[in-house]
């Protein structure tokens, strides 16, 4: 058994690094698209600063990691819902891409519902394993529709 599918702290441990590595990852990629813009000053009143942006990230990669070890089985074959998660982590890894790098507000808002409506089926799907998991990948929903409406109100043009 490959040691991420381990039901004990070293599988646990395992879960959480890979999804620090992909937030890193992805960070990386936040501040290669934005080319030098500055990434603490918000242009919008709800709009918090570049750093607390990542910083959110990495708490929401490392909820989707301890989501995962959470609802892993007993046995050789791990639980559907831990490749659901695996899976959303991924999307959220894409999420700069389709923010930042695609300059569009359409398809960053259409990503965010996209990313709002899985992780809310996952959510659903893994509550009978695991509550606090549920609970875990819920918090994606909540911080991508709240970047959602910040998506709105620069497609309203509202500044401050």
């Amino acid at each position: 058994m490959v040691i991420w599918n381990r039901r004990n702290p070293l599988g646990l441990a395992a879960n959480l690094a890979i999804a620090f590595i992909v937030a890193a990852l992805a960070n990386a990629v936040v501040f290669a698209l934005n080319r030098g813009e500055d990434l603490a000053a918000p242009t919008y009143p709800f709009m918090p600063p570049g750093y607390v942006i990542g910083i959110v990230w990495v708490c929401l990669f490392l909820f989707l990691g301890a989501a995962r070890w959470l609802v892993l089985g007993d046995g050789d074959r791990p639980y559907r819902g831990g490749l659901w998660i695996w899976g959303l982590l991924l999307i959220c890894a894409a999420y700069p891409v389709y923010t930042l790098g695609l300059r569009s507000l359409d398809i960053g808002l259409a990503g965010n519902i996209a990313t709002a409506i899985l992780s809310i089926w996952i959510a659903l799907h893994i509550r009978r394993r695991s509550r606090l998991a549920a609970a875990l990948v819920s918090m994606v929903a909540v911080w991508v529709t709240f970047a959602g409406f910040l998506i709105v109100e620069q497609m309203a043009g509202t500044r401050p």
